[in-house]
């Protein structure tokens, strides 16, 4: 089977037929849970960076709100 390989939010377009995706370059010949298990590990990294974002600002955003 056929792996995209790198399967980020950025490769990924919707379509009227589901998700597509573009940016072939990483493809090789491999089973299909690979490009599931790395789209799982991108969206977590995903959130972890919004969340460790969010606490950085996160003082500045209560003394924002209540001074």
């Amino acid at each position: 089977m056929l792996c995209h390989g790198d399967t980020r939010p950025e490769n990924a377009k919707l379509r009227d037929i589901g998700i597509g995706f573009q940016d072939f370059e990483d493809c090789f010949v491999g089973p299909r849970l690979f490009d599931l298990a790395y789209s799982c590990v991108q969206h977590y990294a995903f959130i972890r960076r919004q969340k460790n974002a969010f606490m950085e600002n996160l003082p500045a955003l209560i003394c924002r709100k209540s001074c």
